[in-house]
């Protein structure tokens, strides 16, 4: 199915599986979208304690990049293998004289790997140089690797420039390796998993009525009141773990007193997927420590203006901008580079700007579909689909995003990265008579347990307030 949802094949029995799917089928209306997906999603993704984690292992090609400064010579790249001599600037590159490279790290590079330079700048244009390595070596601000040249870029008579800057910050690229007839492999690469974690948070909505109230019936519901209330809660309750699954922020547990019996108790706040967005723009500085594979560090310093030259980039801050068709179709392919399905799809939680301005753009691109057709006879989810040059993305105008700070902006997402943890025996439930012993009303109450697992941020972004789409 799109987007990751199970299939129901029209079965009414399950709408009815939790609390969250069945108030969201009985009251499609409401201000909880992302909630009532995610309830759609298979079970079994309980969590035993309030503090949850998963490991992310992320691959990427090995890489470094040539050393800006803190080499023997601040800014020359090149050096005559075994020593801090130069190789001249310029260098003639020659298939029997051995160099040095000094790069960021050497820690996933050995003996007898290839490795790949591309566009290294000669007196003329630039070429790619590719080499085998000899041996690696240095300290931090000083790692080097000897290696002899497999190529002469560029032709017989090409140099290479080796003045300061001149071939600094250009990418070194793993690209296999040459070993001996009969020769072993050298020691291992190891690849340790980042591990994320994230807490339930307790929520809680009471409701009450009079013992009267509950006898009296009314003129709309012959069963009186509480069916009203219940509803009412319900939606109540939901909206409020839409918010916090969007906007959510994970603080610190903290020891406090329950107001009510004076005990000290535990309190957990969770992150939600902005939070977790926030995180990855700050990289290594952020409580979790993501790396971008770009080598860039702390995203929150760009200024807004320059996404573009940031691909790592997830939170997009566009001021009211109005960018090219160009433009958008490049800012929509980046939730693209990380995917968690064949069907390459994205839903698009937006406000009602946002959608008016990508559908007066690409008005005969996009249709009007209902995310699983007949099987839903009364859970109505209304997507709008534009099939982006990257994947399908699936529009759909969130209530929440109505408010004036929200109308022109978005929120991609990833349905297959996203996983509903609640605590085991605490997913949303109604919790009937509730009320102190002896009390002449009845007090229920819903509650909820639970926290968002928000995989590989990058496969998710936000964009905010977009000014609109010209050709």
């Amino acid at each position: 199915m799109a987007l990751g949802i199970t299939s129901a094949a029209g079965q009414k029995a399950y709408w009815r599986r939790n609390i969250r799917s069945a108030v969201s089928y009985d009251f499609p209306e409401g201000a909880a979208p992302l909630t009532a997906l995610l309830s759609l999603m298979e079970p079994g993704n309980e969590t035993p304690v309030p503090e949850f984690g998963w490991p992310e292992e992320r691959y990427a090609s090995i890489k470094t990049a040539t050393l800006t400064s803190a080499q023997p010579t601040s800014g020359v790249t090149f050096y005559l293998a075994g020593g801090t001599t130069t190789s001249g600037g310029p260098t003639t590159i020659s298939l029997s004289t051995n160099l040095r490279v000094y790069v960021d790290s050497v820690a996933d590079f050995q003996t007898d790997d290839m490795i790949q330079i591309p566009q290294v700048a000669l007196t003329s244009g630039s070429d790619t140089l590719i080499g085998r390595v000899l041996t690696v070596g240095g300290t931090s601000g000083a790692y080097w690797m000897d290696f002899v040249p497999q190529n002469v870029p560029n032709g017989v008579t090409a140099t290479v420039l080796n003045t300061s800057g001149s071939n600094a910050a250009k990418v070194v690229f793993l690209a296999g390796s040459a070993y001996l007839e009969g020769s072993r492999s050298r020691k291992g690469r190891t690849t340790i998993p980042l591990e994320v974690k994230n807490y339930v948070q307790l929520q809680l909505n009471g409701f009450a009525l009079t013992s009267y109230a509950l006898q009296a019936p009314t003129l709309y519901n012959k069963s009186g009141d509480y069916q009203k209330r219940l509803k009412l809660n319900g939606m109540h309750h939901l909206e409020g773990l839409e918010r916090t699954t969007i906007f959510g922020i994970r603080g610190p547990i903290t020891t406090e007193a329950d107001a009510e019996t004076g005990d000290n108790m535990l309190r957990y706040t969770s992150g939600g997927i902005m939070w977790y967005l926030k995180q990855w723009e700050l990289g290594t500085t952020g409580d979790i420590g993501y790396t971008h594979a770009g080598g860039t560090d702390n995203l929150t310093t760009v200024t807004r203006s320059a996404w573009e030259d940031y691909p790592d980039k997830r939170i997009i801050q566009l001021d009211s901008a109005t960018i090219t068709r160009a433009q958008f179709n490049k800012l929509t392919a980046r939730p693209f580079e990380k995917v968690n399905s064949t069907s390459r799809d994205k839903l698009v939680l937006c406000g009602p700007d946002y959608l008016t301005k990508v559908a007066e753009s690409f008005e005969k691109q996009v249709q009007w579909t209902s995310l699983r057709e007949t099987q839903t006879v009364g859970w109505d989810f209304q997507l709008l689909k534009h099939q982006s040059n990257s994947g399908t993305v699936y529009y759909k105008v969130h209530p929440l995003f109505q408010a004036p700070v929200y109308r022109s902006c978005a929120l991609y997402l990833d349905l297959g990265w996203l996983v509903w943890r609640p605590l085991a025996n605490h997913d949303t439930q109604v919790m009937t008579s509730v009320q102190p012993k002896g009390v002449l009303y009845r007090k229920d109450q819903y509650l909820t347990a639970g926290g968002i697992e928000v995989g590989f941020p990058e496969a998710h972004m936000w964009v905010e307030n977009l000014g609109g789409i010209t050709l």
